[in-house]
């Protein structure tokens, strides 16, 4: 049982808001913010329901992003790395 006992430990997925804080805590004041003019993000917004998919490279400002609608509206977000 111990093996398998670290086999879940290996298996487990890391716990994306511990990134999320760091990245949060190292953003510029503004930065995203240029999102909520951005003509599909108001549509999506004033929409009732639906997804606003995002991705981009690594380091492209995602994280950002999130952080910055975070302030203004609910979300629930999953990050996949591939």
């Amino acid at each position: 049982t111990n093996n398998v006992s670290d086999i879940r430990k290996w298996l487990k997925a890391p716990d994306p808001s511990t990134n999320f804080v760091a990245a949060c805590d190292k953003r510029t004041p503004g930065t995203g913010e240029w999102i909520f003019s951005d003509p599909q993000f108001v549509e999506w917004r004033e929409a009732t329901s639906g997804i606003l998919w995002i991705q981009g490279k690594v380091g492209s400002g995602k994280t950002f992003l999130l952080y910055a609608y975070s302030k203004v509206g609910m979300i629930s977000y999953f990050i996949f790395l591939m």
